[in-house]
């Protein structure tokens, strides 16, 4: 859970307008070395831009740690009903044994 809430707030500091640093761009189409014969740059296509969708993706991995932190609650729930049981189950079984423990005396004796 915690990988992914580190995680979430890398995400929320990418896509977040708030948290963005204001980096300038240099012109990408000037010249690198001036008055040297340097083959033309290739086209650049598009310029990269932010994903407009990315909220849904923080969503999803907010949804997806709620979802680990309930599963880890039921897990542990799950785990304290089964330690339960299991100090019943010896109780009964310690029972039991001096139970016939005492009937193993009892008969011995006879």
């Amino acid at each position: 859970i915690n990988i992914l809430n580190k995680a979430l707030a890398r995400l929320k500091m990418f896509y977040q307008p708030a948290t963005l640093a204001q980096v300038s761009a240099h012109d990408p189409k000037a010249d690198p070395k001036a008055g040297f014969a340097v083959a033309p740059r290739p086209d650049s296509g598009k310029a990269y831009e932010k994903s407009a969708g990315s909220g849904g993706v923080i969503q999803l991995l907010m949804k997806v740690i709620e979802d680990a932190e309930l599963e880890t609650k039921e897990l542990e729930m799950g785990e304290q009903k089964a330690q339960e049981d299991y100090g019943e189950l010896v109780q009964a079984a310690t029972a039991t044994i001096e139970q016939d423990r005492a009937l193993i005396a009892e008969k011995q004796e006879l």
